[in-house]
């Protein structure tokens, strides 16, 4: 943790993890955790749903907390919004 809050001072620093605890570790702003789902193969990034964003900043719950209750949840509306692009599919 410590080289990463070191680097993220001079740069924009991207951190992927299955980890509650590190991610309970990041004071994260909430615009900038983003959640990965798998769905037909494909995944999908979006922010968190709004019901997520309003318990983490109400400190009901962590992101943490809701990642180890799997209620972490993307915001649909914005996965509806993205084009998915797949390894080796076809130009459309």
């Amino acid at each position: 943790m410590g080289a990463l809050r070191e680097v993220s001072s001079e740069t924009q620093a991207i951190l992927t993890t299955h980890s509650p605890d590190l991610v309970d570790q990041v004071d994260l702003k909430k615009d900038s955790l983003l959640v990965v789902q798998s769905h037909e193969g494909a995944s999908q990034i979006a922010r968190v749903d709004p019901a997520s964003a309003e318990a983490i900043s109400e400190r009901r719950y962590t992101s943490g907390d809701l990642l180890r209750l799997d209620q972490l949840q993307p915001d649909r509306s914005h996965i509806e919004d993205q084009t998915l692009l797949l390894p080796f599919a076809e130009p459309v």
